[in-house]
């Protein structure tokens, strides 16, 4: 009981939003040919005056600086972002949300490239080093930049706690991610662990768990995603694995959503191509759940 406890306080403070520090890992030195461009910093109330659109993802995911320096090399240029995502956690979060590559690079935690840009996490902060693509590009010059930067950012190593949750058989790579806020498209799902799954040649989907404090709340949480789920088709009872569970038929008769609340969890499957292959996933969930501590 002690260590359920223990283990429940540390994820408590994994959530705590921890003040932009002054730590700065910028200047990096050129790689030969470049000419270093001069280093920029934020804070999440003025990011938006050089990443435009894109500081709503990050801000939904808690961010609270940003540190930027630029390499030119003729009308080519590398450009390295650090991101202070406050915690650990949010830093996870963000990654796993963005990340859309399948070569890994060992940098950081979840390091990977794509079209010669590189995106890794280290302790609180998510570093992107993105290269030219096309004619020009120089991914070697961006790894080069990505090793300098990794080899001055913190090397804590940290494990989300919802990363080890979901079943492995049939779980897709590298799409296990923590959801701060606006889980599942709705505005009231937050702390949600999702991961995609394809059941042989179905289309793919998404299962989703949710550890809760007590076992009212995740029977809340359900309660209120039941009252959601009419918008998106037709809602029924049913029993999957022997849990009770809340289904939902798509509007097309096929697409189906089931979810349920398991102790202190809340869990089930979105956007399944059926329903035979939506209780396959949960059923597994449904297992999984009775070992989330």
């Amino acid at each position: 009981m002690m260590a359920r406890t223990a283990a429940r306080v540390g994820w408590l403070l994994s959530l705590l939003v921890i003040p932009a520090s002054a730590t700065t890992f910028l200047p990096l030195p050129a790689p030969a040919g470049y000419k270093a461009g001069a280093v920029e910093r934020f804070t999440a109330e003025n990011a938006f005056e050089k990443i435009d659109g894109a500081a709503e993802g990050f801000l939904a995911y808690g961010m609270v600086g940003l540190e930027m320096q630029s390499f030119a090399k003729g009308d080519q240029s590398i450009d390295v972002e650090i991101y202070d995502m406050a915690t650990p956690l949010s830093a996870f979060g963000v990654l796993m949300d963005q990340h859309n590559g399948k070569d890994p690079v060992e940098l950081g935690q979840d390091g990977y490239s794509n079209e010669g840009s590189v995106f890794f996490r280290a302790d609180r902060y998510y570093a992107r080093v993105i290269a030219p693509e096309g004619e020009g590009a120089d991914p070697m010059a961006a790894l080069t930049l990505a090793k300098a930067l990794a080899a001055k950012l913190p090397t804590t190593k940290f494990t989300a706690p919802g990363a080890t949750w979901f079943p492995t058989q049939d779980l897709q790579p590298n799409t296990v991610k923590w959801v701060m806020k606006s889980g599942l498209a709705t505005d009231f799902l937050t702390d949600l662990y999702v991961g995609g799954y394809k059941v042989g040649d179905t289309p793919s989907m998404d299962g989703f768990l949710a550890k809760r404090a007590k076992d009212a709340d995740a029977a809340a949480l359900l309660a209120q995603y039941k009252a959601y789920l009419p918008r998106l088709g037709t809602v029924t009872a049913a029993t999957v694995a022997g849990q009770a569970c809340v289904v939902c038929l798509g509007q097309d008769g096929k697409t189906c959503c089931i979810a349920f609340a398991k102790g202190s969890v809340f869990g089930g499957v979105s956007s399944a191509p059926n329903r035979g292959a939506a209780e396959t996933v949960t059923a597994r969930l449904v297992a999984a759940a009775g070992n989330i501590q």
